[in-house]
């Protein structure tokens, strides 16, 4: 797969309450900080809430109205004691918090797959000296170098691909995050893009270009009717990219 990474790299960086939504079913619900959200829960069975990529820490609500217990990777499992609908308020490691509403049931346990809008990264002082060891574009090239290889860039860490940064490029593509790596002035999106068109599309960087977009690598420059390829994005998280 042949990459292109000279005409990638975008100048113009240095490096220095929510309305009441239902969760509707397994595929996941997207929620802001501070989301207040409603959910139908077994009365009889365990359900089991999944915060995508935290650790659920803080969980509380009406005294004797649940039963709770966390699992190994930092989900909650909860059993409604009462018929009569409560609220329970859960809090992250990293500080995301949600209210939901429980709506007590008969029926099978329920598992609630919640995932947070955006992250924000989490300080990574040895990615950052690395980042700013030598200069803007030297930095870029390197990044973009790795990840279209299938590597990792030094001490950048995995995270969620569902939880990536707000993008809507250019239309008639449909991009689906695969892989986000997380350093500490950027973070990298791997998409899956897929022509929905009818006709074949030529494709370049500048069509991928928005506020917060350092470089773009592509799999293809010509992408047929219904034809897949993969895009890499480097994102800035600073002076208003991507956080």
């Amino acid at each position: 797969m042949k990459i292109s990474l000279t005409a990638a790299l975008v100048a113009g960086a240095c490096l220095s309450p929510c309305a009441l939504a239902a969760i509707t079913g397994p595929a996941g619900t997207v929620f802001d900080n501070n989301a207040h959200l409603r959910s139908k829960m077994s009365l009889t069975s365990p359900n089991k809430i999944i915060i995508d990529g935290e650790l659920i820490t803080g969980v509380s609500g009406p005294d004797g109205a649940f039963t709770q217990q966390n699992t190994a990777d930092g989900a909650l499992l909860i059993t409604p004691l009462t018929p009569h609908d409560f609220t329970i308020f859960l809090e992250t490691a990293d500080g995301i918090g949600l209210s939901l509403d429980v709506v007590p049931e008969k029926g099978n346990g329920r598992t609630l797959l919640l995932i947070p809008a955006r992250t924000r990264l989490k300080p990574n002082p040895d990615a950052k000296a690395w980042e700013e060891s030598q200069p803007f574009q030297k930095t870029l090239v390197a990044l973009a170098r790795t990840v279209v290889n299938g590597g990792v860039p030094d001490n950048y860490t995995e995270i969620s691909a569902s939880q990536a940064p707000d993008y809507t490029p250019a239309e008639g593509l449909l991009l689906t995050p695969e892989r986000q790596l997380a350093g500490a002035h950027f973070r990298i999106m791997r998409y899956r893009m897929k022509n929905t068109g009818y006709v074949t599309r030529a494709l370049t960087e500048k069509q991928f270009w928005q506020k917060g977009v350092r470089a773009v690598m592509l799999s293809t420059r010509t992408l047929y009717a219904g034809g897949e390829g993969y895009v890499w994005v480097i994102f800035s998280v600073d002076e208003g990219g991507a956080s």
